[in-house]
């Protein structure tokens, strides 16, 4: 047994580490450019904070856009990871920002465009359907 190591002898979760941080979103099993996607335009991080509040997500504010968005779509899919593509946001042309949620249901996609738009943290932006 190493006493140098943390995790060779018992030690309480406390003594190692006193915070936790959101793990990477799992890369999909398989993109496609031909799947249904949810385009929002102008928004920022303000409207991610509004969104997770309105719903009553955990979220930690230092969590990254890409972590933010992935939350989002998985709140979206309740939880059904296998139904989420992928999830990615870009700079646009001018400053605005854009971002993408890939389904691969016509169901969960309509389902995802209807949630963003009837959200008030979204108001203001556009939420766009791009189907596959």
């Amino acid at each position: 047994m190493d006493q140098n190591d943390p995790f060779s002898h018992n030690t309480a979760a406390p003594d190692i580490m006193d915070f936790v941080t959101q793990s990477a979103p799992p890369k999909p099993a398989a993109t496609a450019s031909s799947v249904p996607t949810i385009l929002v335009t102008d928004w920022h991080r303000s409207h991610l904070l509004e969104f997770f509040r309105e719903k009553n997500i955990e979220f930690h504010p230092d969590y990254s856009w890409k972590t933010f968005i992935w939350l989002i779509a998985k709140f979206i899919v309740n939880g059904r990871e296998e139904e989420i593509v992928e999830t990615d946001w870009k700079k646009m042309a001018g400053g605005g920002t854009a971002m993408f949620i890939k389904f691969s249901t016509m169901p969960t996609f309509d389902e995802g465009v209807e949630i963003l738009r009837s959200s008030k943290a979204f108001e203001g932006c556009l939420v766009e359907r791009i189907r596959g």
